[in-house]
């Protein structure tokens, strides 16, 4: 379970690297540090799902069915 966590954050890593901005991976893994403080495992899952433009609730819970409408 915890090398999923780690995984689910590292994705996310990867997936804010691909944003304008950026966020690149560190030998240090401090972003991986800083993604932990900041999201949990949900809200890190939910994030990957997020693109760089908004989108309303209802396409997002398309993408992820595990959750339901009121929880997104």
């Amino acid at each position: 379970m915890k090398e999923d966590i780690l995984g689910i954050y590292r994705k996310l890593q990867q997936h804010l690297d691909k944003m304008p901005v950026g966020y690149p991976a560190t030998e240090s893994e401090i972003e991986i540090k800083i993604l932990k403080h900041l999201f949990t495992p949900e809200e890190a899952e939910i994030s990957l799902t997020l693109g760089f433009y908004p989108e309303k609730v209802k396409k997002l819970h398309r993408k992820l069915k595990s959750y339901s409408l009121e929880e997104l």
